[in-house]
């Protein structure tokens, strides 16, 4: 059985060696491992929590193990978590870093305005990871992901039972993340992460902008984000700039230069043509965005 799994680091710059070293441990531990490249990011863990590769792994479903870490919190009396569902198994820190996986079995999950223990969905089961025998030793109080997470991944993958790993737990730790609903002809969202191009992508889905009758190309959709005005629904990211129903360009010269469009995650994206929407705006995770159909 493979190991596949998912790291956050705080600092990019350190993040090849955090790899390196976890990897290192799995190894040690023996198992046939299948890897899945790191991700090393500095994000707060409601960005790692929405991550794109997150979220393309929740929806695609074909984790069997994953491991994953965001280093705040590390050495405090946070707890670490064993979550099973029952498509995969996934060993992080209780911090709220398994929000959106626990959503993808119900949609409801963590729909709150706080931080807080949620019950842990039907069908998915959860341990609090208590058992050091499981764990590498001495366990440092800064890198738990290589003396605590990659041990109980390795051990997992072996077929330790997780009742052996720890005690189980009724409850997982949830992000606050609403969930967008339309209001009329409108819907508020955030914007839940930032790619690695810089793109905004928002927790506002295609299913959503159906809702209220906007389909991808749709003129009719007036975006706004950070002050700025995008009208029109791009379908690709080099588009021309819309004003109402027309081309003619915003008098705002960033404005010209956002799009907004469905992107790969089935999701709205905010983009800057040749450029980086999120250096342009300066906006990152929770950032306010808001779609709204006028009518003809």
């Amino acid at each position: 059985m493979g190991v596949r799994f998912h790291l956050h680091a705080v600092d990019e710059g350190t993040g090849v060696a955090l790899v390196g070293v976890a990897d290192h441990v799995l190894d040690g531990a023996g198992g046939a491992l299948q890897k899945l490249p790191f991700a090393a990011s500095g994000e707060s863990a409601t960005a790692a929590a929405t991550d794109a590769s997150l979220l393309d792994k929740v929806a695609d479903r074909e984790w069997l193990h994953g491991q994953g870490a965001i280093q705040p919190g590390v050495g405090t009396d946070r707890a670490a978590v064993l979550l099973e569902t029952p498509d995969a198994r996934f060993v992080a820190p209780d911090n709220g870093l398994l929000t959106l996986v626990c959503r993808a079995y119900e949609p409801s999950f963590a729909d709150t305005d706080a931080t807080a223990p949620t019950p842990v969905p039907h069908p998915c089961r959860a341990w609090r990871l208590t058992n050091p025998d499981y764990w590498r030793h001495p366990v440092s109080n800064t890198f738990h992901g290589r003396d605590v997470f990659a041990p109980v991944a390795a051990h997992l993958s072996l077929h330790a039972s997780p009742d052996a790993l720890g005690v189980p737990s009724p409850t997982i730790t949830t992000l606050a993340l609403p969930i967008p609903r339309p209001d009329g002809n409108t819907i508020s969202g955030q914007v839940i992460f930032a790619d690695a191009f810089g793109n905004l992508v928002t927790d506002i889905t295609t299913d959503l902008l159906h809702e209220i009758g906007v389909v991808p190309g749709d003129p009719s959709i007036t975006v706004t984000i950070a002050g700025h005005t995008i009208t029109g629904l791009s379908r690709t990211f080099h588009d021309p700039p819309r004003t109402e129903y027309g081309d003619s360009p915003s008098p705002d010269p960033q404005d010209n230069k956002l799009r907004a469009l469905i992107g790969s995650h089935g999701r709205l994206e905010i983009a800057v043509v040749d450029g980086s929407a999120a250096g342009l705006l300066e906006s990152r995770s929770a950032e306010i965005v808001t779609a709204a159909r006028r009518e003809e």
